[in-house]
């Protein structure tokens, strides 16, 4: 396989696993800010949605999946290493980037005591699901370079 295809394979497994802690997390948040008053939760909810530290924090978010994922699957497809070890490796590595974009964002607003507990609450609610999302891409990124290489054997032997 080459190292193309292995960047292609893992920035793809990368996106859907991004894109599977989003919509759990957006859904989440949506019951929290609903709970009780249905209508203004509603507005809340997409009052926050429009927010540009919000999307930020998406661009952000998707950003690092693309690019950590392609060199996920460099590292787990052609460097052959463990998928447990490079996914915990690129899950902290998106954490602390998720983590300083917060810190920015709370050292902008100057509101250091809200802000400490706003970062340990995301630190829970974010970085936690992140470790585990990386963890799963990790390994459907390694699941889907055996099955390639499956292929790629069976082929090679109907050459012969």
């Amino acid at each position: 396989m080459e190292i193309k295809e292995a960047k292609q394979i893992g920035s793809k497994q990368a996106i859907k696993a991004t894109i599977f802690l989003f919509l759990i997390l957006e859904l989440a948040w949506f019951f929290i800010e609903t709970h009780g008053d249905f209508a203004n939760g509603i507005l809340f909810f997409i009052d926050k949605q429009l927010n540009i530290r919000f999307l930020g924090l998406i661009v952000q978010l998707f950003g690092s999946a693309y690019f950590f994922g392609r060199n996920v699957g460099k590292e787990i497809i052609i460097s052959k290493r463990k998928p447990f070890l490079v996914g915990i490796k690129y899950a902290f590595l998106a954490g602390f980037i998720f983590l300083a974009y917060i810190i920015i964002l709370a050292l902008y607003d100057h509101s250091a005591e809200v802000s400490m507990q706003f970062i340990m609450l995301f630190t829970f609610e974010i970085i936690i699901p992140m470790v585990i999302i990386w963890l799963w891409a990790a390994w459907r990124i390694n699941k889907r370079a055996d099955k390639t290489e499956n292929i790629d054997c069976n082929e090679e032997a109907k050459n012969i």
